[in-house]
């Protein structure tokens, strides 16, 4: 998993904001992707019908395939449902895209094995071949194509909010912090920020009067500073900020991934104010 901000270095819009472009950007999306499960589900269960030899492995495989796009397809369109209520689409598909993935990969085994059944028991005179043969075609389209482009557009459309509900968490437990200066100026310190604090700039100044050359190496911009800082701590001192900021999901995240959203979530907060 890999983190990305989709607005850049732009303020991240909140969850209400966000909302307001649900009819316009988000909502062909999130409608027309439990479709394609429903399609899926409806061409798997012909092709099962149509299949030659009940003895075949394929069969299973359709079965199994049909459980699991069924499954998902019910858990979709119960976090739709919650989704809508909530006017937030963080939550949109949990529990639902491992049935998919597991979905995906028994009509995945389906396909291939009653194309090998096709190939070999088929000729062109019999009179499902054209039915299987279309079957065949619409369930390699869905599954390699369609239902996984829509699924990403989707997960891009559930990334976006959950990042935006994570940040006003951030900015809320940041908030707090401020409320005890000494504990938030010890903080911040552990990213070198010394500008918070007026003696430390102070300091700073009478720093960068002293060693001229030395301060034209060092890196100019806050963002700069907080990444250097954050690269010098291990894994475990990253995940203990990460904890105080609670972030969640912080430990699937690697040590330069976690860098950078720690260095974008507080070069943010503290330009920001």
């Amino acid at each position: 998993m890999v983190w990305e901000n989709p607005f850049g270095k732009n303020k991240v819009p909140s969850v209400a904001e966000l909302w307001k472009n649900e009819k316009k950007q988000y909502r062909i999306w999130i409608f027309s992707y439990p479709l394609l499960l429903l399609l899926l589900g409806v061409f798997l269960s012909v092709q099962l019908f149509l299949d030659l030899d009940i003895r075949n492995i394929g069969r299973a495989f359709s079965i199994l395939s049909i459980l699991f796009t069924v499954t998902s397809l019910f858990f979709y369109v119960y976090s739709v449902f919650t989704s809508y209520k909530a006017k937030d689409f963080a939550p949109l598909g949990d529990r639902s895209f491992f049935f998919t993935f597991v979905s995906f990969s028994t009509a995945a085994l389906s396909i291939i094995n009653s194309t090998i059944v096709m190939i070999g028991n088929l000729s062109l005179n019999n009179q499902n071949f054209v039915a299987i043969l279309t079957i065949q075609i619409i369930l390699i389209g869905l599954i390699f194509v369609l239902i996984p482009f829509f699924l990403t557009k989707v997960l891009k459309i559930k990334s976006v909010f959950k990042l935006s509900r994570t940040l006003f968490i951030i900015e809320k437990r940041i908030d707090e912090m401020k409320k005890d200066p000494k504990a938030y100026s010890e903080f911040m310190n552990i990213f070198d920020l010394g500008h918070q604090n007026p003696m430390n700039a102070q300091q700073a100044n009478n720093s960068e009067n002293t060693q001229t050359q030395e301060a034209q190496n060092k890196p100019k911009t806050k963002e700069e500073r907080i990444k250097i800082a954050l690269e010098k701590l291990n894994l475990t001192q990253l995940h203990e900020i990460a904890q105080k900021l609670e972030i969640s999901g912080f430990e699937q995240l690697k040590k330069q991934e976690l860098i950078k959203l720690l260095t974008q979530i507080l070069a943010q907060q503290d330009s920001g104010k």
